[in-house]
């Protein structure tokens, strides 16, 4: 607060959801007639009411009155947010249950008023002593892919961790315990790059690139799908391959080589 000369002070919180303010309605008197002889004060608001009790989450307008010795009155104001609510958050999938693929999708929902970012990480046992990040987002998400998560060489159980933090400093954890059991890993790694691309002939990120890496000697398949899980095209059908990595591309068309729709596959 400042002002010029002397003069006495009010301060008052009032609600404003939406930035209408209630005039009938104090949340809280912070000051009354408080003098200040000109220059600065400060003053604060830990969010509590006359009552004694917290103020609820939502929009609230703190009114500053200034009034001078000739009864002049000025008023400003500003807006503040309470928000102690912690983010939404759940895991849609994996499940607890197994087996899993060595590529595997989580998908959740994470949500809040006021988000920030939430990150995935995974811990060996059922009391990780240390966690591996698997991703991080400053984006809202509502029961979608979260990530692909590659889980070659993992055994045993395991947590997935889902931590949410929102601009007030909310934070919100869930873990899920996943137990791999012991695997026989084929495939080793399996990605597309880029991920979006636009197959309408003025190459410009026309394809994609298919990478998969496999352990041992095995007949292969390899198929473009569609969210229902139709296959689209496919690229490689029971071919014998080594061990080793490989790269195969993806024109964006189907299996009589028309252009597929907009969409994930």
């Amino acid at each position: 607060l400042e002002a010029d000369e002397p003069v006495n002070i009010d301060v008052t919180v009032r609600p404003a959801p939406g930035r209408i303010i209630n005039l009938n309605q104090v949340t809280k008197q912070i000051a009354i007639q408080h003098y200040l002889a000109g220059g600065l004060a400060e003053m604060s608001w830990d969010g509590t009411t006359d009552s004694g009790g917290w103020a609820a989450d939502g929009t609230y307008a703190i009114i500053a009155k200034f009034t001078d010795g000739c009864s002049l009155v000025e008023e400003h104001l500003v807006y503040i947010e309470i928000d102690n609510t912690a983010p939404n958050v759940s895991l849609t999938s994996p499940s607890g249950t197994g087996p899993y693929p060595i590529l595997l999708e989580i998908s959740g929902t994470v949500t809040d008023d006021n988000f920030e970012e939430y990150a995935l990480s995974f811990g060996k046992g059922d009391v990780p002593a240390t966690w591996t990040p698997i991703d991080e987002s400053g984006r809202e998400v509502e029961a979608e892919h979260m990530a692909d998560w590659n889980t070659f060489g993992l055994v045993g159980v395991g947590q997935l961790k889902l931590v949410a933090r929102d601009e007030a400093g909310n934070i919100s954890e869930i873990l899920r315990t996943l137990d791999f059991g012991e695997r026989k890993e084929l495939i080793s790694g399996l990605s597309a790059e880029p991920n979006i691309i636009s197959p309408n002939g003025d190459d410009a990120v026309d394809q994609t690139a298919i990478r998969f890496s496999v352990t041992t000697d095995l007949m292969a398949t390899l198929e473009v799908r569609d969210p229902s899980d139709q296959v689209i095209k496919t690229i490689e059908q029971d071919v014998e391959i080594t061990e080793g990595a490989y790269v195969r591309n993806w024109d964006g068309t189907d299996a009589v080589s028309s252009v597929v729709s907009d969409g994930d596959y």
